[in-house]
């Protein structure tokens, strides 16, 4: 078996530019990034096909394609709603019937699916629903929110209804809120502040998100690309389900988490208040695959490619060499 390799994210220039395409997957059109001129006319090992989180774009997974565009085809897909991609409803399975068609317009065969949050919620279903399409799924930060909702911060326990009524709540109280594009004076505003969120970012990567994440407005102001009404797929996601249908998963899944994930994105927003589940929970929770293992990387929160991508592209490439 060869022995993975490492590097910095350095040895492939940051400038780099994938070609843009956008194909027709049924319901509507989607935009992805092809990083198929990092080959060099040399054959590729496969195909890696990564999906975005929330909020995000198919830029967001850049510094992986970057890793691994000289030995596989890399492709990024825009999800619904996101980046250049039409807009539409959100649901997890109109985006998993989206991923379907994509793979059946770009002719992938036993594709590596790579799915980041909201991405490895759409990969892994999708996996489960059509379980012999892929060749292997690795799930970053993808296994949806780490709370034991039977143990509220108040400590009182509650009963698996109690429980399913108190997320209910906390995303209807999600949904009431009014959506909201948030506008930037110019693009230094908007790479200041998104800097601020991510303070592993150097100015140059931070820069190179932000430049391809925003648009432009008539006044000279930036806003970011992706549909605020995009968190709406929270509504309907139902993660009983989901498990269900990882129990179908046939091919070897890598589950990567961010060891600061919790304090740094999973306590707040929808989950605050709850409580971090057990290891005894999060075992069960593993269970669900019939061939996975985990990687914890310290030091990365909810965006392991922005905090950790070195220590992310290596857990990847350790797992490819085991296919």
């Amino acid at each position: 078996m060869p022995a993975a390799r490492s590097r910095t994210i350095a040895a492939v220039p940051n400038r780099f530019e994938p070609r843009q395409h956008r194909i027709d997957v049924g319901a509507l059109t989607l935009n992805h990034l092809d990083y198929s001129d990092l080959l060099n006319n040399r054959a590729p090992l496969g195909t890696i096909l990564t999906l975005h989180g929330q909020a995000d774009s198919a830029w967001s997974m850049h510094s992986i394609a970057l890793e691994f565009g000289d030995r596989y085809r890399v492709l990024s897909l825009d999800l619904r709603g996101h980046g250049l991609s039409d807009r539409g409803g959100y649901a997890v399975l109109q985006m998993v019937a989206d991923l379907a068609g994509a793979i059946d317009a770009l002719d992938l065969t036993d594709p590596i699916i790579v799915g980041h949050s909201l991405g490895g919620q759409v990969s892994s279903q999708f996996c489960g629903i059509y379980p012999a399409v892929a060749r292997a799924l690795v799930l970053v930060e993808g296994m949806g929110p780490p709370v034991d909702s039977r143990r509220p911060s108040a400590g009182v326990e509650l009963t698996d209804d109690q429980a399913q009524l108190a997320w209910a709540r906390r995303v209807a109280d999600l949904m009431r809120q009014p959506y909201r594009s948030r506008t930037f004076d110019d693009l230094d505003a908007a790479v200041e502040r998104f800097r601020a969120g991510h303070p592993g970012l150097s100015p140059d990567r931070a820069l190179h998100l932000v430049e391809r994440s925003t648009r432009v407005l008539d006044n000279g102001a930036h806003e970011w690309l992706f549909d605020p009404a995009t968190r709406d797929w929270l509504a309907g996601h139902d993660q009983e389900r989901a498990y269900q249908r990882w129990r179908s998963i046939d091919c070897p899944v890598l589950v990567v988490n961010g060891g600061d994930a919790w304090a740094r994105f999973w306590s707040q927003g929808p989950s605050a208040g709850a409580v971090r589940y057990s290891d005894a929970a999060h075992a069960q929770r593993m269970a669900n695959f019939a061939n996975a293992y985990e990687v914890v990387i310290p030091a990365a929160g909810h965006m392991v490619q922005y905090d950790q991508p070195e220590a992310l592209n290596q857990a990847i490439d350790e797992f490819l060499t085991r296919l």
